[in-house]
């Protein structure tokens, strides 16, 4: 579990961060659209925030870590021996010697951690903002290949289906892999 201070401080960022965003949706997106895209981000970036508050909270729960934790303990566990090694601690076991996937998520982990320390919540929060970006990349590409209530539809689908808020809020690998194939799919389409 995240402390006190530790928390807050992933809370502010996530807020910047997603102030940032909501006003770029506001300024690039057609004015149309715009109100709807803010609020569907907005939205969807809040409902993961909250569950990853309750998540963190809770995961020191042996019970409740066992079943809804997962793989976020094991990404938290080897980004921190990451994060040691970048600082020049000796590290007992190298995750990239064990390891069969996962290195890039990894390696995000242990970035955010050697900014901001062992921070569970800020990789939570920051998830939960790649994965507002990806409902973003998909109403763009429905709009692309369909039209603008098809868009809404799939973003409303991608933002609030229950198994895509889950993975979001918690320290999976799950919404950076999504975010990066609906990138590398609307990058076909504009190419197209």
């Amino acid at each position: 579990m995240t402390g006190l201070l530790d928390g807050a401080i992933a809370v502010f960022l996530a807020v910047i961060v997603s102030v940032v965003i909501a006003v770029q949706i506001r300024t690039r997106a057609s004015p149309g659209e715009a109100p709807f895209l803010a609020s569907v981000y907005v939205y969807a970036v809040l409902v993961r925030g909250g569950l990853a508050i309750f998540l963190n909270v809770l995961a020191t729960n042996s019970a409740f870590a066992g079943t809804f934790w997962g793989d976020s303990g094991t990404y938290d566990v080897f980004g921190h021996q990451l994060a040691l090694k970048w600082s020049g601690e000796p590290v007992i076991a190298d995750y990239a010697s064990r390891a069969v996937s996962g290195y890039g998520w990894v390696y995000f982990v242990a970035m955010v951690y050697t900014v901001l320390g062992r921070n569970q919540l800020a990789v939570q929060l920051l998830n939960g903002i790649i994965s507002g970006v990806t409902v973003l990349t998909i109403y763009a590409i429905a709009a692309r290949l369909f039209d603008r209530s098809a868009a809404r539809l799939a973003a409303l689908f991608m933002a609030f289906f229950p198994q895509m808020i889950f993975w979001s809020a918690g320290m999976y690998k799950d919404p950076a892999v999504l975010l990066c194939i609906a990138l590398c799919m609307y990058s076909v389409l504009l190419l197209r």
